[in-house]
């Protein structure tokens, strides 16, 4: 007898109802939504997800790292491969979802085995997602729902970056009336973007590391993902930093010319049509996934021209600096990071770079290919010496085959967890604390246990950089009586609840440090980037 079994993956952020037959249905999710009909089965597990992401990570790294041969022979970024500027070369996977949908689409392979599956639904699957799983399926597919319009989106794109080119002129006559290109003789620059990244008293990276004997190197423009800067907010800004720097900064916008308006013109125009084309093949498990890797290469044409064109900047700021000095600076696992290295490469100075938030052994940032250890370590685009937090992050940044580490006599960043005083616990009183992409998926999952155990008082603590509407909406909706948004800062928590709830987010780190009992939060699409996530979790 024929099965007539259909299997129904849905990418929604919400939960759908689809009119469905009687025959058997099984539903796989890739989002945080799922299909709420009473005869369909899910075949999500978040253990069977991770362990596949574990069975492949070392596949997946080498496998990213090969498409630096596609631009080889291209476009460059100031005499460098411009694919070490761009996104999916740093794989970043809290940002970038390919490596998510590969370990997804060989769930599925497995799935189509096991469950005689004569039929697939799909309810708004991106469209290269699809194709893949045509490659080794000839079931019968049905589109439902259309992901959406690619023509669009890089009209979308052009516009973004026009937006840019005017931030670029404002910034640059605004920087050159209030500020002077000046460079301090001192020995140790400490770079950071302001004022998202800043705090006067005690810095968000550095921490009381910064001594008296320094200089901060500033920066306003930024490739518009690092920070977004209100034109209205811009004066008071700088009216803060004369204020209260005591002359202690240098402006990097200030080394802007008005030729660069021209140069950010010029690459826009030879990069937006290598960017669409396509790339070379490349297979995991005998599967060719480059067209997911292709959608995250054409994201990242925002990013390297805006490095492009602020690395002048930087450039030019680093010939001004004559004497032997210390270059300080985070961000340098991601694009941003390597534009700096490559700006600041100089004999006379030496770059030190500071780990970037938590580590992880899924958190592919912080592992490199063969090919890309090679290449970053030979021209320069890594820091002399990287400090990284702890052994475990010692050890997964190892294992990542970067160089030239040291740990962190302590752990600048959390300087403040000294101060937190355990004496004023409210019992039963847990915080769940949103990442800055994984807020709703948290509350999502942990909206039954919150239901279920009313004697608890459960805080949701948002990410302050994150977009929380979605998260905000749920909890309306949900009118959970024990669930309160928190109002007061991290600190005041810390100081009283007795558990915590968390995905990746620093501060489950934090409640460890503090010896507050954590539990982490595992979905069963977004692969989990904690340092508590380990690979004898899913054996």
């Amino acid at each position: 007898m024929t099965s007539n079994n259909t299997l129904i993956i849905i990418n929604s952020n919400t939960d759908i109802s689809l009119n469905l037959d009687n025959c058997k249905n099984y539903v796989y999710s890739i989002n945080n939504g799922t299909l709420v009909n009473d005869n369909a089965i899910s075949l999500n597990s978040y253990k069977k997800f991770h362990k596949i992401a574990f069975n492949i990570r070392n596949k997946y790294i080498e496998f990213v790292g090969n498409f630096n041969q596609y631009f080889k022979n291209n476009y460059n970024f100031h005499g460098k491969n411009l694919f070490y500027f761009t996104d999916v070369s740093t794989k970043r996977t809290e940002y970038l979802k390919n490596y998510d949908y590969i370990c997804h689409i060989l769930m599925i392979k497995n799935i189509l085995k096991e469950k005689d599956i004569n039929n697939i639904i799909y309810y708004n699957t991106p469209d290269e997602f699809i194709n893949i799983i045509n490659s080794f399926s000839n079931v019968k597919k049905i589109i439902l729902k259309k992901y959406f319009n690619k023509n669009f989106y890089w009209n979308k794109i052009i516009i973004r970056q026009l937006i840019y080119l005017f931030k670029l002129l404002f910034i640059k006559f605004i920087s050159s009336f209030f500020f002077k290109k000046k460079i301090h003789i001192i020995k140790n620059y400490f770079f950071s973007t302001y004022p998202k990244n800043f705090q006067f008293s005690n810095h968000i990276k550095y921490g009381d590391f910064i001594k008296n004997e320094s200089c901060y190197i500033l920066s306003f423009l930024t490739d518009n993902v690092h920070q977004k800067i209100n034109l209205i907010s811009f004066f008071k800004i700088i009216q803060k930093i004369k204020k209260d720097f005591n002359n202690k900064y240098i402006i990097s916008d200030c080394f802007i010319n008005y030729s660069d308006i021209f140069f950010f013109i010029k690459i826009n125009f030879k990069c937006l049509n290598f960017f669409q084309k396509k790339f070379i093949s490349q297979k995991i498990e005998n599967i060719d996934f480059s067209q997911l890797i292709r959608c995250d290469i054409k994201n990242s044409y925002e990013r390297v021209t805006r490095l492009s064109v602020i690395s002048l900047s930087y450039q030019r700021l680093a010939k001004q600096i004559k004497h032997n000095s210390n270059f300080y600076y985070y961000l340098f696992e991601y694009p941003y990071g390597r534009m700096l290295s490559l700006s600041f490469t100089k004999k006379n100075i030496n770059r030190i770079g500071f780990q970037h938030g938590p580590s992880g052994y899924l958190k592919m940032i912080c592992f490199l290919s063969k090919e890309d250890n090679k290449y970053l370590y030979s021209n320069n685009l890594t820091p002399n010496l990287i400090m990284v937090e702890d052994k475990i992050s010692f050890e997964i940044y190892q294992l990542g085959l970067f160089k030239n580490l040291s740990i962190m006599k302590e752990i600048y960043r959390l300087n403040y967890l000294n101060k937190i005083n355990r004496t004023n616990l409210i019992n039963n009183t847990h915080l769940i604390a949103c990442g800055l992409h994984d807020g709703l998926m948290i509350l999502r999952i942990l909206i039954k246990s919150i239901k279920a155990n009313k004697n608890i008082n459960y805080i949701l603590k948002l990410h302050p950089k994150a977009s929380n509407s979605k998260i905000l909406e749920l909890v309306r909706d949900s009118k959970l009586e024990n669930l309160k948004i928190a109002d007061n800062q991290i600190e005041y928590y810390l100081e009283r609840i007795d558990k915590v709830y968390f995905s990746y987010t620093s501060v489950g780190n934090e409640a460890a440090f503090l010896g507050i009992n954590n539990e982490i939060v595992y979905s069963d699409f977004k692969l989990n980037e904690s340092v508590f996530c380990k690979e004898e979790n899913f054996i």
